[in-house]
């Protein structure tokens, strides 16, 4: 992990190429973007500028497009499931309302408000929005939501969302100001889910806080 780390940081590309990091590599990714998208304690893992940088990674050649595409969108799609079916065997379970209570009301609104707008929608759309893409498919597994129809638009959803980050962070790659600062701008890539990982933590300990007094 330290070596990936500093692999990272200082751009070392021969480092980043060889076959037992970019295997680390992928097991982080996975796990990241399976867990924010499987369980609600998790939604604050930094899972889009997670996926800008593995777009920038497979601009420079470290990380081959379609199949890293094709295992994210998988981790997305299966995280979703879990969460449906949390949803489904478990919420009204104590542990869920537990974890629904500890949400802020803001993105429980936001679930509502597009799941009222959009309907199945809804699970493409919301797959951009921070939280709520966690809280939806729990929702639909509550709320009883068909499980094929689920399946299919979580699975479309999964796609949009993965390839549209990973493009987008290949597209910055291409920026001249990108180009010019390589280094400095893969360093920033990488210290941007670092940063969001760590509020996101700070954050529930405020709220797990705040809860006791």
């Amino acid at each position: 992990m330290i070596n990936l780390l500093n692999a990272l940081l200082n751009y070392d590309l021969v480092t980043l190429s060889q076959s037992n990091v970019v295997w680390g590599i992928y097991f982080i990714l996975f796990t990241v973007i399976f867990l924010e998208n499987a369980l609600l304690p998790a939604a604050f893992l930094p899972g889009d500028s997670l996926l800008l940088l593995t777009g920038a990674l497979t601009a420079k050649g470290i990380l081959p497009f379609f199949p890293t595409l094709g295992l994210l969108v998988t981790a997305s799609g299966a995280g979703y499931w879990v969460n449906y079916l949390l949803g489904q065997w478990l919420g009204n379970t104590q542990l869920v309302q537990k974890w629904l209570v500890r949400m802020p009301e803001r993105y429980h609104q936001r679930a509502y408000i597009l799941s009222e707008r959009y309907g199945s929608l809804a699970l493409l759309v919301g797959r951009f929005l921070g939280f709520v893409r966690t809280l939806l498919p729990l929702f639909a597994g509550i709320s009883g939501f068909r499980h094929k129809r689920f399946q299919f638009f979580s699975w479309i959803g999964a796609l949009l969302w993965v390839y549209t980050f990973m493009i987008f962070g290949e597209k910055l790659t291409k920026i001249s100001l990108f180009r010019q600062n390589e280094t400095a701008g893969m360093t920033l890539l990488l210290v941007f889910p670092l940063v969001f990982l760590m509020v996101g933590i700070v954050g529930i300990f405020i709220a797990a806080y705040r809860q006791k007094k």
